[in-house]
């Protein structure tokens, strides 16, 4: 299958899981490690952004799993898409 590349966005998925966790690869797309917040921080529970602690400048974010997927007609409205 083909697919064209502007007809196409990225679907972002943080996990619950850190790389140790993750025993193989991801059934669709592909698993991405080492990614670090810069003054923010992931709430696991919640699946969202907050307010970094105090005194902790970096936060390890958990794997994020990224998908190719293709934009509907009626345009990108996942809150997920970059």
């Amino acid at each position: 299958m083909q697919w064209e590349l502007n007809k196409l966005y990225i679907v972002t998925d943080v996990t619950k899981r850190y790389e140790t966790e993750i025993e193989g690869a991801a059934r669709e797309g592909a698993y991405v490690t080492g990614v670090n917040l810069d003054g923010a921080r992931w709430d696991v529970t919640n699946n969202q952004l907050e307010e970094s602690k105090p005194k902790e400048m970096f936060f390890i974010l958990p794997v994020v799993n990224c998908k190719a997927a293709i934009v509907p007609p009626e345009g990108k409205e996942d809150k997920n898409v970059y």
